[in-house]
């Protein structure tokens, strides 16, 4: 029996939380996917990941759909750490007239 899609993500998901990190064709195993299904996805989680947060609101007996308009960025990023330490760097090392 074929399974639905929200079955194939929750599957996806419940093994990630099990087993966190797990390689990429550990998870293919387990989950049973194919090597295209399981890229298909990890591709589709990601770009679903990078968007607004969508924000959904009832509004009576109507459901309003709505894109969060500011995400904000709490990630540390090594670039960010690097640029830092340089300016760190360059700030211990200006010149005291």
């Amino acid at each position: 029996m074929k399974r639905s899609q929200i079955e194939v993500v929750r599957d996806l998901f419940d093994k990630l939380f099990v087993e966190n990190p797990i390689q990429k064709s550990e998870l293919r195993r387990r989950t049973g996917l194919g090597n295209n299904s399981i890229n298909s996805w990890i591709e589709i989680i990601e770009f679903i990941q990078s968007q607004p947060m969508l924000l959904i609101k009832k509004e009576g007996r109507k459901t309003m759909l709505e894109l969060e308009r500011e995400r904000n960025d709490t990630k540390i990023y090594p670039e960010t750490i690097e640029g830092l330490k340089a300016l760190k760097k360059l700030l211990e090392n200006l010149p005291t007239d």
